[in-house]
């Protein structure tokens, strides 16, 4: 038991000397730990007395991670979270190097790191959002991959309760390769306005790789879905929103469904406050919903957080520079930025829109998924007179698709360059969609100007 123990004092010591030194505690620290016991996540697991719930997916986890770990935490409960979005196993090794023990951990895990740190922490809940290709095909080679990845994560926690998107046929192509974990699904029930407002190429069913058809389609590929071929459907959902109604910037939603599982529990809760105009958020909100009730956190807590959610990290974030309202978002695939595009497009108050995308060294180099941004859905607002930018270390790509699109763009390589080229006195809300490399350091620029 001395080298694990060694191996979380070194961990700390590194842990605080990152934070001495003002920089964030991410990975680093678990890659200390972990060298000295590879096995050391086993043993912080005993850290955690009541129960864990490990969030996945493509778009998403980290906002929905942070939302579940606000609710616990607002419902008065200690817990460990990896709240800035170190996903690795080593950054979920980090998130637990403290001494003290919680009765919850909340933790945001990669997909491909999934069947590392399942069967470590076996977890009560499993929560899996999403999975969309784009920049995932570059990183893990085929989507398939990242199907056999979560399964065995899966597979190495089978009393691990899935909580799963049912709209989305991927999330159930894990299910067919791990079919021994419960399942509570969750999805939008009915039409909303924003249906099949994006391009889309066709999915495939998880049973038999044919082409599948739609009843309803809400994005991407999430939606009621059928495979001709062998028959196979959407499964039934457990958990849905429904009675979406959009507002000024936010949308108002019902959640209802109920489950068997974890003793039984009922999530109905009504005129729940999402906080932006987005549909994915509505997804994220419905896997908080499910974990927090099985956790014990009450719904007018579970309410009171979500209305007044603000994340600190980026992810749907305000900022005000000299007056001019900011809203900075993530966005790292296709389904990514058109969902941030359809949002700002939302805004019926003079805008301007800036995309902002530094290197993503797990794309090789190969930034052609960036061609299926749907930029072409701002032409009316840009002829219009909204102003548009792009830059970034990977500003490139941008400018091939904008060019594409046939939409005016000005390069801007910081927020202050796109903050100079707008008139000062107009008042027009900066939309700014970043990827992940570029955000932390959009963010801080912020941070600075807004002092």
């Amino acid at each position: 038991m001395a080298l694990p123990r060694f191996a979380c004092f070194a961990g700390r010591a590194v842990r605080s000397l990152e934070h001495a030194l003002n920089k964030q505690a991410g990975n680093f620290p678990g890659v200390v730990a972990k060298r000295i016991d590879s096995n050391v996540l086993t043993y912080e697991a005993q850290k955690i007395l009541d129960a864990a719930v490990v969030t996945t997916g493509t778009n998403g986890k980290t906002t929905t991670n942070n939302l579940l770990a606000s609710c616990m935490e607002a419902a008065g409960n200690e817990v460990f979270c990896n709240r800035e979005g170190s996903n690795l196993e080593t950054g979920v090794i980090t998130a637990l190097l403290d001494k003290r023990k919680a009765p919850f951990a909340l933790l945001e895990c990669d997909e491909m790191y999934t069947r590392f740190v399942l069967p470590k922490v076996h977890p009560r809940l499993f929560c899996l959002l999403n999975l969309f290709p784009g920049d995932q095909i570059y990183r893990f080679g085929s989507m398939e991959r990242i199907f056999d990845a979560v399964a065995d994560a899966c597979n190495g926690s089978t009393e691990t309760v899935l909580v799963l998107n049912g709209d989305d046929p991927n999330c159930r192509a894990v299910t067919v390769r791990a079919p021994q974990n419960a399942c509570i699904t969750f999805g939008i029930e009915g039409a909303c306005a924003d249906d099949g407002a994006d391009t889309f190429e066709g999915a495939t069913c998880p049973s038999c790789g044919a082409a599948l058809d739609y009843s309803l389609r809400h994005y991407g590929q999430l939606g009621r879905w059928t495979c001709p071929a062998c028959g196979e459907t959407a499964p039934a959902l457990d958990v849905t929103a429904r009675n979406i109604r959009e507002q000024d910037g936010h949308y108002i939603i019902d959640i209802a469904g109920s489950t068997k599982l974890l003793g039984g529990c009922t999530f109905d809760v009504a005129d729940v406050t999402v906080p932006c105009t987005g549909l994915y958020m509505v997804y994220n909100v419905l896997a908080v919903r499910i974990a927090t009730a099985l956790m014990g956190c009450d719904a007018d807590t579970f309410k009171r957080v979500v209305a007044t959610f603000d994340p600190k990290n980026g992810r749907l974030q305000s900022f005000e520079v000299a007056g001019r309202p900011i809203m900075t978002n993530m966005a790292k695939n296709p389904v990514g930025f058109n969902q941030n595009i359809h949002m700002a497009l939302k805004h019926t108050n003079p805008s301007a829109i800036a995309f902002l995308m530094d290197d993503m060294v797990e794309c090789n180099g190969d930034y052609s998924w960036v061609d299926g941004i749907e930029f072409s859905a701002l032409a009316e607002t840009a002829l219009a007179g909204t102003p548009i930018f792009y830059g970034g270390e990977i500003a490139e790509p941008l400018k091939r698709a904008l060019d594409a699109a046939k939409i005016p763009a000005r390069r801007a390589d910081k927020v202050a360059d796109v903050l100079a080229a707008l008139d000062s006195h107009d008042g027009r809300k900066l939309f700014v969609i970043a990827n992940y490399h570029a955000l932390e350091r959009v963010c801080h620029e912020l941070e600075g100007l807004a002092s």
